[in-house]
């Protein structure tokens, strides 16, 4: 028989879309339809990562996040008469990827599975259930921890000190951020953050205050701890998700220029020139609107600009 509403068990809460999934697949739809149920039972909460549509398409897309104890429902329904409904969806985790698929065809049996991929995958499993019937068929995956989640900021922590990176005495607990997906803890010297997709990074000194000044994680979360680069100059590396992009910039310290970030195509043209060690040198300013026209970075040798209309990357200067 197929998975319902009450097989989701204690603690697990799914989404408010999915009464309205079912009420809407209950009427009119194509020849083959799905449910598709990922049960979250970690202590983190898993970030939209990609989505293939292989036939048909998602009727109701995944969630952009499936807290700890709840679970992503979301649909697929195939597009044409006489055809079936076949896709995959992967989620992040902390160092680990989750990727769940389905496969209703026109004609045989229906198939469900999932894999886990990453250097801290072996810490979790996951099991799937293939549904029954071909309309509203429900396909539920679980995500569970075989060992405990590791404490990865406090981790981090030890780590640097063993590298005589020494972030100073904590001064906070361990906080969810306002986004609550990500965590952060504060120490006298610095800070270091965290978040399913890009694991626990620190973050110091003025590329601190920069970042601090430009909203912390609502620039985006730091990928890397802090970088050398050129002429004493240092670095640190950021991404975010934005309607299910992914979001990249850097923050960039030298002694004659201060802490300036620079991000997207525009540092994608700078890095091409060499960045930092190239002939335009670091940033001087922030990126900033450039009217009527686009975006504009300014470097100690010249400038780039992007246009708005046509992506026209433009470079004045050495």
């Amino acid at each position: 028989m197929g998975i319902t509403v009450g097989d989701l068990g204690d603690g697990v809460t799914a989404s408010q879309g999915f009464i309205q999934i079912l009420n809407e697949l209950s009427g009119s739809f194509e020849s083959r339809s799905a449910i598709l149920q990922i049960d979250n039972h970690t202590k983190m909460t898993l970030a939209f990562w990609a989505q293939k549509d292989v036939h048909g398409g998602c009727h109701e897309l995944p969630p952009d996040k499936i807290p700890p104890g709840h679970s992503g429902v979301f649909s697929a329904q195939s597009i044409g008469l006489a055809t079936g409904v076949q896709g995959t969806v992967s989620y992040l985790g902390s160092g680990f990827s989750f990727t769940a698929g389905w496969d209703v065809p026109f004609l045989g049996s229906n198939s469900a599975g999932a894999r886990i991929d990453g250097e801290m995958g072996a810490r979790y499993s996951k099991f799937s259930i293939n549904g029954v019937g071909n309309q509203r068929v429900h396909m539920r995956y679980d995500l569970k921890a075989d060992v405990l989640d590791y404490a990865e900021i406090d981790a981090k922590y030890h780590a640097l000190a063993a590298e005589t990176l020494s972030l100073g005495g904590p001064t906070s607990p361990e906080m969810f951020n306002t986004d609550n997906v990500g965590k952060r803890r504060e120490y006298e010297y610095g800070v270091i953050y965290w978040s399913p997709s890009t694991t626990a990074h620190e973050v110091h000194g003025a590329i601190l205050h920069k970042w601090t000044e430009l909203g912390r994680e609502k620039y985006g979360y730091p990928v890397s701890d802090e970088l050398p680069a050129p002429d004493g100059g240092a670095v640190s590396h950021f991404q975010r998700m934005i309607d299910r992009q992914i979001f990249r910039g850097s923050i960039y310290w030298s002694p004659p220029t201060g802490a300036h970030e620079v991000q997207g195509l525009i540092r994608d043209a700078w890095w091409q020139r060499g960045g930092p060690g190239g002939l335009l040198g670091y940033p001087i300013a922030d990126e900033e609107p450039w009217p009527g026209m686009g975006r504009l970075s300014r470097f100690q040798n010249g400038s780039i600009s992007w246009k708005a209309d046509d992506g026209t990357i433009t470079v004045i200067g050495p």
